[in-house]
């Protein structure tokens, strides 16, 4: 089951393995709202491989855990398409 959320998050770190740019590891962590009635943290990890120099197929796990009554904890797999924007 989803855990649909609002909230924030923050990359903590960022690699490039090897000579190749292709993989892009990452460890992130930060605040979700789920599903309007719990509070949780976040923290997870995760790769993005690059398709080409703006866009990235990307693969993480987070672990969720909510301190609302009773407390709460899941683990999600999260599968997407990450667009760059230049800076």
């Amino acid at each position: 089951m989803g855990q649909p959320q609002n909230g924030f998050g923050y990359y903590l770190a960022r690699w490039k393995i090897g000579r190749s740019e292709k993989f892009l590891p990452f460890v992130t962590t930060g605040y979700s709202r789920l599903f309007g009635t719990a509070n949780a943290i976040n923290f997870g990890g995760g790769v993005d491989y690059q398709l080409g120099p703006t866009d990235a197929l990307r693969i993480e796990i987070r672990d969720y855990y909510a301190f609302s009554e009773p407390r709460k904890q899941d683990l999600a797999l999260r599968i997407g398409w990450v667009i760059y924007l230049p800076d």
